[in-house]
């Protein structure tokens, strides 16, 4: 074994004696490093429930991602990199009593969906030598919602529908330099909902029979961005988001007939560093009554609706 040891040590002298520069006789030592991280997620799901004459739905899609890099070389070198990026997600159709009158019934959808997306880096070198850099991006968040109940599609009593967006973005860049870092994300988390519903009064010889929908969506998005040593080119930004709402509710009796829609929406677009909330809650009810012994009706119509939509610097 002494032998063997010996003979490598042997080789390893003749080497450096061979090579020189591999003996940091030169005016610098090489170095190397590199550094990379990704995170990812990506959920999709939905759900539906059907019943005769009713049907709801909900549905969502989250993103996220990350990634970050480096690459390195000199002689006295450091660095660190992270990324960050997930999805969660969450939907649910129902049925449920909104308990108006002597008989009533409702269903409704919720989806509920966030994402964020984060990567940065930061590097340092001393003498000759050389950073490269990086930094990616990603997010993109969808929800849903959807209600409809009774009625017929040449009658359709009521609706619903919510939706709203979010998309994201950042880049990075920088292809070398002695002391860089540099950061971005974006977090966006949403809600929409909708609930559609009908019930019938009876009280001395008036009967009132009803339909409705309540529907919103609402959205929050965060970013943020940081160029620790103000360098450029560095990041360049994005994210977007939507919005939107609906109801629909009609009733016809012979001749006569309600009917009454809401409409909503926001929309943004911003850069990295900036904010969001928006937000949009509606509805929409008719009711039509009559008495016994007596032809005609009385017809009720109403809707409603408030839309929010603000930049947070």
């Amino acid at each position: 074994m002494k032998r063997v040891l010996s003979f490598a040590f042997a080789l390893v002298i003749a080497f450096l004696l061979a090579n020189p520069a591999s003996a940091c006789t030169g005016p610098y030592c090489s170095g190397w490093f590199n550094l990379e991280s990704e995170a990812r997620q990506g959920v999709d799901d939905k759900s539906f429930r059907g019943w005769k004459n009713h049907g709801t739905m909900g549905s969502y899609d989250a993103e996220g991602y990350g990634h970050s890099a480096l690459s390195g070389w000199g002689g006295d070198i450091e660095g660190h990199t992270e990324a960050l990026g997930g999805a969660l997600g969450k939907t649910e159709s129902y049925k449920f009593d909104p308990e108006i009158g002597d008989t009533s019934f409702g269903i409704g959808s919720v989806s509920q969906a966030e994402a964020i997306s984060g990567a940065g880096l930061e590097g340092e070198i001393e003498g000759k030598g050389h950073l490269s850099g990086s930094i990616s991006g990603g997010i993109d968040m969808k929800t849903g919602a959807n209600s409809w109940y009774g009625g017929n599609w040449k009658d359709p009593d009521t609706r619903g529908f919510a939706h709203q967006g979010a998309c994201g973005s950042f880049q990075g860049a920088h292809k070398s330099g002695a002391d860089q870092g540099y950061s971005a994300y974006i977090n966006a988390r949403g809600l929409s909902y909708s609930e559609s519903y009908g019930y019938e009064i009876t009280h001395e010889g008036l009967t009132t029979v009803g339909k409705g929908t309540n529907v919103g969506t609402q959205t929050a998005l965060e970013s943020g961005v940081d160029n620790m040593h103000h360098e450029t080119p560095v990041v360049t930004g994005g994210w977007e988001t939507s919005g939107m709402a609906g109801t629909e509710t009609h009733q016809t009796h012979h001749s006569g007939f309600a009917t009454a829609k809401a409409l909503g929406a926001y929309s943004c677009s911003g850069h990295l560093g900036q904010g969001f909330e928006g937000m949009v809650d509606g509805y929409s009810h008719t009711s039509v009554t009559t008495v016994d012994g007596w032809n005609g009706s009385i017809n009720r119509a109403e809707s409603g609706m408030k839309v929010e939509s603000k930049l947070i610097p």
